[in-house]
């Protein structure tokens, strides 16, 4: 028995395959093709379930999610809202003082007649005044001071 290795090919390198026909490794010309796909984004998700009702319909398409929140009143922010956070030092913090001078300054505001408003809201203002005088519940407002 001799301890030669058996040969594959005449020496040369590249890339070899084997060929069931002859019962040896030959060359391999074809260039490797390499299968390009597109990213697809499809409507199928994992099971997600809706907080936004008590009932807790489970969806698995996108689609149907974002219809389900839209008719809800909810809208989707994709995140965006999250990627300018203030810290809370830049954040400017009203003291309770300030909070105080503001809803006084709002309040005079109304009472004196310095804001505008439309009829629709007057009309909404005179339906709850009536609603809290028929639940008897004090309708008239005092100074926040």
């Amino acid at each position: 028995m001799s301890n030669e290795l058996p040969k594959f090919g005449n020496g040369t390198r590249g890339k070899f395959r084997y060929d069931k026909e002859k019962r040896c490794m030959v060359p391999c010309d074809e260039a490797r093709r390499i299968s390009k796909a597109h990213g697809v984004i499809t409507d199928e998700m994992e099971p997600i379930e809706s907080m936004a009702t008590p009932h807790r319909e489970i969806f698995t398409s996108k689609s149907k999610y974002r219809q389900h929140l839209r008719a809800l009143g909810f809208r989707e922010t994709g995140g965006a809202h999250l990627q300018d956070i203030p810290s809370a030092k830049e954040e400017e913090e009203k003291t309770e003082k300030e909070i105080r001078e503001d809803i006084e300054k709002a309040y005079y505001d109304v009472k004196y007649d310095r804001v505008e408003f439309t009829e629709a809201e007057k009309e909404k203002h005179r339906r709850e005044e009536r609603e809290w005088k028929k639940n008897g519940m004090n309708w008239k407002l005092r100074a926040p001071h």
